[in-house]
């Protein structure tokens, strides 16, 4: 596909010298600062690539699959009515893949705090106070970085409610 004839309309047109060269460009970029941010964290695991693996990270934790089981760590399948075109931005950079993401959201019940984050309890960032669990401080003062946030929040580093939070 020549320059400047607009978004690549397949993932051939993607990995084209043309587009795939700026894609890999930006992902290398910032991958010092993904890496850095992974660090703080002792469940996360970087490959010989320096790639961190979402999916083999929820695997390890019985949460990657598809079902109210998996609570708000469901995964869904890519909207089929989504064109390689809509899923690239007008700077010719690839977003993720749209997903029916929220649809589990259309049903009559939705999930408490338990049942949504599937993650022991003391690993959940919880919104409701109470019964032993007290509310962070207000207003909130923490450094920006995960490991200041989670302090804060009373979460042990171990939890990867991070993967969500984000």
């Amino acid at each position: 596909m020549p320059k400047n004839q607009g978004a690549p309309q397949t993932l051939s047109d993607l990995l084209n010298i043309d587009y795939g060269i700026s894609f890999w460009k930006v992902y290398a970029e910032e991958m010092p600062e993904i890496q850095a941010i992974l660090k703080q964290f002792p469940w996360a695991r970087v490959g010989g690539d320096g790639a961190f693996s979402y999916e083999l990270t929820l695997a390890m934790r019985h949460l990657l699959g598809k079902g109210s089981k998996f609570g708000w760590w469901t995964t869904e399948e890519r909207d089929p009515n989504i064109t390689m075109k809509q899923l690239i931005s007008t700077t010719g950079r690839p977003r993720p893949p749209t997903l029916a993401w929220g649809s589990i959201l259309l049903s009559d019940k939705h999930f408490g705090e338990k049942s949504g984050w599937t993650l022991p309890k003391e690993e959940i960032p919880w919104l409701s106070f109470g019964q032993g669990r007290a509310a962070p401080s207000f207003p909130p003062v923490f450094e920006h970085n995960w490991t200041s946030y989670y302090k804060w929040r009373g979460l042990p580093l171990k939890s990867i409610a991070v993967l969500l939070l984000h």
